[in-house]
């Protein structure tokens, strides 16, 4: 599925405790920006993100959001998560995620858990160790 890109300047903020990302975000909207009016909604972990201290926040060119928390990765479609940690996700030794980058040239997610750096692309992650 392809998502929307979001608008992040006007979308997400990172706040104590969780993502809060005003529902219409996303939509294609003619009004200008003074005008819009926003549904604000706030994700921790009793409604879907693994945890609610997020660490890192990247867009990837595929409009996808992800959100980096102490017990996992999230992907964010526009209406639900998508959880990615070592239960599921056999790449990942760590759950704990440092530090996200978007690679505008090839749409990979360049994901740094602990000494493992991360690399998802076509729906595929794939491990690499720092030295």
């Amino acid at each position: 599925m392809l998502c929307r890109p979001f608008q992040l300047e006007v979308l997400a903020w990172l706040a104590c405790g969780g993502l809060t990302v005003p529902a219409s975000a996303g939509v294609a909207n003619a009004v200008a920006a003074s005008e819009q009016e926003y549904r604000v909604t706030r994700w921790t972990a009793e409604n879907e993100l693994p945890q609610s201290t997020v660490k890192a926040l990247a867009q990837t060119r595929d409009g996808y959001l992800w959100v980096g928390t102490l017990n996992g990765l999230a992907r964010f479609d526009g209406v639900r998560f998508t959880v990615f940690d070592h239960s599921n996700t056999t790449e990942m030794t760590s759950d704990a995620i440092d530090e996200l980058v978007a690679d505008e040239g090839d749409g990979s997610l360049w994901i740094r858990t602990g000494n493992v750096l991360l690399r998802y692309r076509n729906h595929r992650f794939d491990k690499h160790v720092e030295s």
